[in-house]
């Protein structure tokens, strides 16, 4: 895929001039998630209604495949690293912010009934806690 564009925001564009040019482009490593015996990889790109791309990797550092993650509020890049994530058996645990902006709690069960290492397709059924 190709490397996605750095972009500096509007309101941080009318702050102050940095004294150091930003870069050309996001890392596309943005994130490292350790699943069961897997490493999921999220990089940096993100599209809207899908989430964010993870590459999956063997524990021997083996490309298997990759997905989208759907994360509730994650919009751009920028929102990667600041989204905090934790895995405990077949559940992820995430937080967005209700309609008060009051933080929630997300829990996602990892659904890998159709789970073939040659296809990965994880199913995310979301609830709140």
């Amino acid at each position: 895929y190709s490397p996605v564009r750095y972009r500096v925001e509007e309101s941080a564009k009318k702050k102050i001039k940095p004294l150091v040019q930003p870069p050309k482009f996001f890392n596309d490593v943005q994130k490292l998630i350790i699943y069961q015996d897997y490493l999921w990889v999220l990089t940096s790109t993100v599209e809207k209604g899908k989430g964010v791309l993870v590459d999956v990797f063997t524990k021997e550092g083996k490309y298997i495949d990759n997905f989208y993650l759907p994360l509730p509020q994650l919009e751009k890049v920028n929102d990667i690293p600041r989204k905090p994530i934790c895995l405990y058996k077949n559940f992820l645990f995430t937080v967005a912010t209700d309609k008060d902006d009051q933080p929630v709690l997300i829990k996602y069960l990892i659904d890998l009934t159709s789970f073939k290492t040659s296809n990965m397709d994880y199913k995310f059924q979301r609830s709140y806690v």
